[in-house]
């Protein structure tokens, strides 16, 4: 019988004050360049096919990779917040995001205080800022050109506090608005399941409704630190 080497994994976490801010930013560091590395291949392989289907996949595929990576660039430059502000956040990474997918977005902040929110909660609030970047973009203004110059392409973003102690996310496109019927509960695209599942994520809500074009709001409570 051959020998057997067991080896012992201490599993237990490490406590969050024993981590260098160096470590977490390294960290960071190595899983965006990772997911970036991911996207790139992504972009090679639409390339590669001849299925509008298949590059439409693999184009949204890579598009929320890449909007993560964003997520953990953004981090590696501030280890040593335990939390992020949403407008510092939002003012510095949303014009990559909105460019990522071809689209110009107005962002506006209103609130008297810092909206502070732990990472987890930005990662969550990213992916759905992307996703209904890119839904906008497959739907809502599908008859619009993508050129970022155009006014008729763009969609704003409004983020703010709520005396509830919630923070609130109004995401809005000037496209055709939602067809009608529509039913938030309903989606059947993948792009809004996921919203969906990010939004029962941060513990919030999400509303939509027809007015110049599709809007979208995401409430949920300013204290989730998960």
């Amino acid at each position: 019988m051959g020998r057997q080497n067991f080896f012992q994994v201490d599993a237990r976490p490490m406590a969050l004050e024993s981590v260098s801010p160096d470590w977490v930013a390294e960290s960071n560091h190595r899983i965006a360049n990772s997911l970036s590395l991911a996207a790139a291949f992504l972009r090679m392989q639409v390339r590669q096919s001849d299925s509008e289907e298949v590059r439409s996949a693999l184009l949204c595929a890579q598009s929320r990779l890449a909007s993560i990576a964003r997520v953990h660039a953004y981090l590696q430059h501030h280890a040593t917040s335990a939390q992020i502000d949403l407008a510092e956040y939002f003012s510095e990474t949303l014009p990559d995001l909105a460019a990522a997918v071809g689209i110009r977005c107005s962002l506006s902040i209103n609130a008297t205080k810092p909206l502070k929110v732990s990472a987890r909660a930005a990662m969550q609030v990213t992916i759905i800022v992307n996703e209904l970047m890119t839904n906008a973009i497959k739907h809502g203004l599908k008859s619009h050109s993508r050129d970022t110059s155009c006014s008729d392409g763009c969609v704003s973003l409004d983020v703010d506090a709520g005396e509830d102690g919630t923070i609130r996310l109004r995401f809005a496109d000037g496209g055709a608005g939602l067809p009608e019927g529509f039913d938030i509960n309903q989606g059947n695209g993948l792009g809004l399941k996921i919203v969906a599942s990010a939004v029962q994520d941060l513990g919030g809500s999400l509303s939509a409704q027809t007015g110049r074009g599709a809007e979208f709001v995401v409430r949920f409570p300013a204290d989730y630190t998960q």
